[in-house]
């Protein structure tokens, strides 16, 4: 009988572990940017959906209720909901501030606070060149006249074009999103 025991290797060579790191290193390089410009295009999308949301919401409630309402940018300083300024059309506004539905009556021009938006909590951007757009009781916008759309632009920060949204809104109060190189969403 034979009294010495074989040693079996029970862990592994440097070698082997600078090979498996290389690789792991390589495949990371490759995903880690897949990923993150994944993640970007995912939140523009749910940014821009909550936005269409309440812009389909302001003008169901003007249809239903038969009063005007809007939708405009927070004024971040007011202690109570108030919008950002009166209507621009000259000045981007970066509606990612946060923005909120109302209703008005055109009797006493009270305004009825339906629902808040408050701001968005990255660097992404979206902005447009109005910080109000109105339905009227019909749900055409008063805030479009004309062939003119208004058009909301949804950016990454840092850029990625490839996740950039666009929002339109017509004269009819119909709204289309638009991905980054169609007609009317260009960077």
């Amino acid at each position: 009988m034979n009294n010495y025991c074989s040693k079996s290797s029970a862990g592994v060579t440097l070698i082997e572990l600078i090979v498996v790191i290389a690789i792991a290193g390589i495949l990371s390089a490759i995903a880690v940017p897949s990923f993150i410009s994944m993640i970007q295009r995912y939140r523009i999308q749910g940014e821009v959906s909550n936005f269409v949301g309440d812009v389909q919401y302001a003008r169901a409630e003007a249809i239903k209720r038969g009063l005007p309402a809007s939708l405009c940018v927070i004024n971040t300083t007011a202690v109570t909901p108030a919008c950002a300024a009166t209507a621009s059309t000259t000045v981007t506004t970066d509606w990612r501030t946060g923005w909120m539905v109302y209703t008005t009556d055109p009797a006493d021009g009270t305004q009825d606070v339906l629902r808040i938006q408050r701001a968005w909590s990255g660097t992404d951007t979206f902005q447009s060149n109005t910080n109000i757009v109105s339905f009227s009781r019909d749900g055409f916008t008063t805030t479009v006249t004309g062939t003119t759309l208004v058009t909301f632009s949804a950016r990454t920060v840092p850029v990625n074009l490839s996740a950039m949204k666009c929002v339109t809104l017509n004269k009819v109060g119909r709204q289309q999103t638009l991905t980054s190189g169609t007609t009317g969403c260009t960077s």
